[in-house]
Parts: C-alpha cells; structure tokens; sequence
C-alpha cells in the first residue's frame, strides 16, 4: 500500500533539505505488519529516516474506515472525497508522496495551536527552514556541499562564526502568501479550516528568519492575543539604495527586516533582527554596519534588536517603549489578562523553533 503523508510528517519533508534528500535510500514499502516492524526497529539507525520524516507514528492519509487502525509507525487520518488543489507531491528522491505546502498546514490545523501553526506558515512563505542533521548525515553533507554551487530551491546551510553549521537553512519561499490567501477561499466546511483562516490572519509577510517571524508576531499581534498591536509594517521590504549608498553597502538594494513606512508623525523606520552570530565574524560585522549606514543614508531610521533582548522579558519591553516613542503611538498598561496572554504567547513564540511540528 502506497503512504500519502500529510500533518507534521509532511511539514518534516518540506524541512528536508534536497542535499540530505539525494543521499538518503528509497523509502521501504510498509504494507505488512512484519515490514512496519523492520522500519520501527531501524527508525532511529544511522540512515535518516527519523531525521526526515520527524518522529512516529508518521501521519498519514487513507480514503477508508478500514484503514484508520492506528499503529506504532502510523497514524491513519481518515480524508472522505478529493482533497483541495493542490494536495500531494511525488517525491522520486525518498520514493513517497507528500501532502503540498498549503495541504501540510490544513492537515497540521487540527495538530497544532493557532499560534503554533502561524509559526508554520511563516516557515513555509519564508525564506528560511530549520533541520538539523544527525551527526552522521551531517558529515555526509559536508562532503557533497562544496561539489555544488546551488542546489534546486537555493537551500544553504548558515554556519556560525567558527564555520560549523547550524540548524537554520536559506531558501526560497515554498509558498506565497497569496496562494495561503486563496487555499484558504475553497476551504469551506472542512475539518481544521477555523484554525487555519485564524493562523493566516496573524502572518504579517515572507520572514527571512525564525527570529524576524518571532519578532514579527510578538509585534503586531492584537493585545487580545498577548501581542504589542503596533501600527502595519513590512516584512522585508526591498530598498533600492543611491549611488552614495550603494557604494557603501556593496550592492544597489537592500532589504528592510520589519519596515514601518514613513507618516506624518514620523520617519521610516526599519527594525533590524540581530541573530546569535551565525557569520564570518569582524568582515561581516563591517558588512552590516556599512549596510545600516546606507539604509540610514536613504532617510530610513534603524533600529537593531538583538536575539537576547526579544529572549529577555524586560528588555523586549524596554525596546517596545522605545520604538513605541519612535513611532509616536502610546503603549496603554497592560491589565492583568495581558500580561497573562503576553506570557502566554511568549511561551509558545520563543520555545524551540526545531521542534516545531513534533521534536526530534
């Protein structure tokens, strides 16, 4: 029996690197309880399948009551009728099929809180993953990354500033936001649909990272959600420098993390995320001041944030009263059911973003 895998197993394979993917065997047929076994007895081993397809049981999707038994490797979700367009990619690589990017998140809406599936739709439209190798499929990538100047989708590992890498890949976008937006208009009377329409709602735009997405959401969320509700801004706003400016950055645009357009009552203003340094140490520090500078050179206020200021609770409120007074938009007290929903959301928005969909 062929599997079509959907939910948070599905969510796992988009996270998959193709460079991981290209090394990694044909996925074995489970059609028999003894072939199950064989899988469960060797999920964990060194080839990877744990890694891919994220912990079991793995999702999946039957047509039949027949077919929901649950099990130690699988966790039938029963489907009556066609899915909505489109539904599941054939994946020649593993030799399975798996739910598409918007059909991933219908089937995660049920697995997941609202808040946490935002999470995943940022991931999905944004231009970043998160994975993290074992140490043996890690040392397997380093030995193909330098055969190849740029893999299909753009995907990179980021290393840190001693060179070693990271869990945090770029790549291009495996969805747009306007193709969540019109999934979401075919989607009525389905199971996992009200979460869903809620989730899309608090996606502000395309993050380059977890950090600009976490940023993001503790930002413009409404205060009924433990958010700071301020005023609209961009994600990743492309700006396109002067002469001057682009002399010093290095190159003619740049791209804004959170960018607040300029009003009456005040400039524009790009909120730079500073993550823990996963770069090449004092030559990239230059890199980024130059390229402040010439942000700053095109009438843009900057204002940087760093990973451990969002982390820390009284520092994110001293940054939010700042850039509340660099906006000039006034932070009312929070009652007492805020300040409640404020932890509550940071709870969910600053845990590990690996884990997100089912931990390793």
């Amino acid at each position: 029996m062929h599997e079509w895998f959907c939910g948070r197993t599905a969510f796992h394979c988009h996270r998959t690197p193709p460079q991981l993917k290209c090394l990694m065997p044909l996925f074995p047929d489970i059609g028999y309880p003894k072939q199950k076994l064989a899988l469960k007895r060797q999920y964990n081993d060194a080839c990877g399948w744990k890694n891919v397809l994220g912990p079991l049981p793995l999702d999946t999707i039957v047509s039949e009551p027949d077919f929901r038994r649950k099990g130690a490797v699988i966790q039938p979700h029963l489907w009556s009728g066609e899915p909505p367009s489109p539904s599941f990619y054939d994946d020649p690589d593993l030799g399975i099929s798996y739910a598409s990017p918007q059909f991933t998140l219908l089937t995660m809406a049920t697995q997941l809180s609202v808040v946490q599936l935002a999470m995943a739709m940022y991931e999905m439209c944004g231009s970043f993953a998160v994975f993290q190798p074992s140490k043996d499929l890690q040392k397997a990538l380093d030995r193909i990354e330098p055969t190849r100047l740029r893999w299909p989708g753009g995907w990179k590992q980021v290393m840190t500033t001693k060179g070693e890498p990271t869990s945090l890949w770029k790549r291009d976008p495996l969805v747009e936001l306007p193709d969540l937006y019109a999934y979401a208009q075919h989607l009525d009377g389905i199971r996992g649909v009200k979460n869903y329409r809620a989730a899309l709602k608090l996606i502000t735009g395309s993050a380059a990272s977890p950090l600009e997405a976490r940023l993001s959401m503790l930002l413009s969320l409404p205060r009924s959600r433990g958010g700071e509700e301020f005023p609209t801004f961009i994600n990743n706003q492309r700006i396109d420098l002067s002469s001057s400016a682009a002399r010093l950055a290095g190159k003619s645009t740049c791209y804004a993390d959170l960018y607040f357009p300029e009003t009456e009552e005040h400039p524009a203003i790009d909120v730079e995320c500073q993550g823990r340094a996963v770069h090449a140490g004092d030559q990239q520090s230059e890199a980024d001041a130059n390229r402040a500078t010439a942000i700053q050179i095109m009438n843009i206020e900057v204002i940087q944030v760093t990973h451990a200021q969002i982390m820390d609770e009284r520092s994110f409120e001293t940054f939010c009263d700042y850039l509340a007074h660099k906006l000039q938009v006034k932070r009312a007290p929070k009652t007492t059911r805020m300040a409640t929903r404020a932890q509550t959301l940071r709870s969910e928005v600053l845990g590990s973003w690996d884990s997100l969909g089912g931990g390793l």
